[in-house]
């Protein structure tokens, strides 16, 4: 996402931010079981979970890009209480209740002053449509990234950066697929350091403690 950084900070694509917004969802492949292996999804005495994971991955390349939130509220919410563990053949296994939230809607402004707004939830996107729709707002034009998924630093295809500027009225596709695979593998190893406690000063680690009032 550097490169999404630079055309925003030096390359001036769209001008002042004026807001960003992000729809995502992902985590899992399955949105009402999951598969044996990640039983522990569904603990959140573990810490490891599609919130912890994919969610704090997400925002931190978000703020990445953009700047650190000055102020923030959210709402997270447990809509399957109740999640069937599937093992290899499909066959459920077990169901157990689950404590972590499977969706998490964060609102708040950046240290710019702009405005930001995620909703992520656990599980597929809507059918053939980007697991992740990320827009930035500017005075003189928008940025809008998809791609497969939340995690975006760790998706190897399906990701392009497409920008729209206002005064020609031209939307030019920046960046697809294998152009950002390098960048993107090269972050996912730093940021997987981080979100891991390595790095206690990290964006990450420092998100997840802002968590930690809440359902996560």
């Amino acid at each position: 996402m550097l490169k999404v950084k630079s055309m925003i900070e030096h390359e001036n694509k769209i001008g002042k931010v004026l807001g960003s917004s992000v729809i995502t969802a992902g985590g899992t492949r399955t949105r009402d079981m999951m598969v044996e292996g990640r039983k522990y999804f569904n603990q959140k005495n573990v810490r490891g979970n599609v919130i912890t994971i994919g969610f704090s991955h997400m925002i931190d390349f978000v703020m990445l890009v953009l700047s650190e939130l000055s102020d923030f509220r959210s709402q997270l919410s447990i809509q399957r209480h109740q999640v069937p563990i599937v093992g290899s053949d499909g066959t459920v296994l077990e169901v157990v209740a689950t404590d972590v939230a499977d969706h998490v809607m964060p609102q708040g402004s950046l240290s710019s002053g702009a405005p930001l707004s995620i909703i992520f939830r656990r599980g597929p996107p809507f059918k053939n449509t980007p697991g992740l729709i990320w827009s930035i707002y500017g005075e003189k034009g928008e940025i809008m990234i998809t791609a497969t998924g939340p995690a975006l630093q760790a998706n190897d295809d399906g990701t392009s950066i497409t920008v729209h500027t206002f005064d020609l009225e031209v939307m030019k596709i920046i960046a697809r697929d294998q152009h950002l695979l390098i960048e993107r593998r090269r972050s996912f190893q730093i940021l997987d350091t981080q979100c891991y406690g390595i790095d206690t000063s990290s964006r990450c680690t420092k998100v997840l403690r802002r968590f930690e009032g809440g359902n996560i």
